[in-house]
């Protein structure tokens, strides 16, 4: 082997170590269990041209990624009890929520009302289930 093909091979094998060490740091941003999910709570409240609230992490994971479902309701002239779908749209909000905290968001919309529905339609995270420990087998103390 001559020096010349030595050198593009050599920086090939660091470029591949170097990534590879990288990726091992980094984890992957994954869809929260139903568990997890269920643990993750939040309220909020709209105007005309604002969606606000906050989100708090009671699950185990670092929170990534919400997709919010939201659905903007107009009164129905002919049924007042049954609001009528103005719009529904999904948005998503980048951020960071450790496990056990809160955080607040606010997203802009647009064709505005005063009445919404919301919900969380999707959580991604960083993390993984919590492992079952001993005392999750016990259930609760005999009291005698």
């Amino acid at each position: 082997m001559n020096y010349k093909s030595f050198i593009p091979l050599s920086a090939l094998l660091l470029c591949s170590l170097l990534a590879l060490s990288c990726s091992k740091n980094k984890q992957l941003e994954v869809r929260l269990t139903p568990d997890a999910k269920s643990q993750v709570t939040g309220n909020a409240r709209s105007s005309q041209d604002e969606f606000s609230g906050s989100i708090y992490n009671g699950s185990d994971w670092n929170i990534k990624k919400i997709i919010f479902t939201i659905v903007a309701l107009e009164n129905n002239p002919e049924r007042k009890k049954d609001p009528v779908v103005k719009w529904e749209r999904n948005y998503q909000l980048n951020l960071d929520i450790p496990p056990l905290s809160s955080r607040a968001f606010k997203i802009p919309i647009t064709g505005g009302s005063s009445n919404f529905k919301w919900s969380i339609f999707d959580i991604m995270g960083i993390g993984e289930p919590r492992k079952p420990d001993i005392f999750d087998s016990l259930g609760e103390p005999s009291k005698n």
